[in-house]
């Protein structure tokens, strides 16, 4: 964990396991973008987990911003070229079944198990997907495509979610011009 939770409690998670090569990228871009930002505005935390575990990376934060790699070719998902960045819908992550287990639980069964446990689970939330071209093989480098991406992602998500019109930005007249906390088509609020 890096950095202290400004007034808002808000948290940057950089998802992706360090040892496998494009599949990083997730913690790559949130280290990246933290650095980016003035001291004191979020925190990072970096996890190489998913489903329920997950509950104890986002508890006690208000709003979360969750970068990871979505994996090519992933059924029932959107397709992304590698070093393309899409922003997800919480919903679009939904699995129609039941978790068999917590480990395959999705995120969205993890906020509302943590939220009827009585934890803080953030309020607000938005999702950044990655397009990666090999996250299976054991290499603690991004292939070319996914690292010259890099700089670009991490200008992208900054611009949406913390710039001057950003979802995210500092005042309440920012958030008004950004249409409120969160887009209704994007990063929907989870109860």
């Amino acid at each position: 964990m890096s950095g202290a939770a400004d007034d808002h409690g808000t948290l940057i998670v950089g998802l992706g396991n360090p040892i496998l090569r494009d599949d990083r990228v997730g913690l790559l871009v949130a280290r990246a973008l933290f650095e980016r930002l003035p001291r004191g505005r979020a925190v990072l935390r970096e996890a190489s987990v998913g489903g329920i575990e997950l509950l104890h990376v986002l508890e006690g934060f208000r709003r979360a911003l969750i970068i990871d790699a979505l994996e090519p070719g992933l059924s029932g998902t959107t397709s992304l070229e590698p070093g393309e960045v899409r922003e997800l819908a919480l919903a679009e992550l939904e699995r129609p079944d039941p978790p068999l287990t917590p480990h395959n639980a999705g995120l969205a069964h993890c906020l509302r198990f943590g939220r009827a446990c009585g934890l803080s689970m953030p309020e607000e939330l938005r999702l950044f997907a990655i397009g990666v071209r090999d996250p299976y093989t054991f290499d603690e480098r991004c292939t070319d495509e996914v690292a010259r991406a890099i700089p670009r992602i991490v200008e992208q998500i900054e611009e949406r979610v913390f710039g001057p019109s950003g979802c995210w930005a500092r005042g309440e007249a920012a958030q008004r011009r950004a249409g409120g906390p969160l887009a209704a088509d994007v990063g929907q609020r989870v109860r």
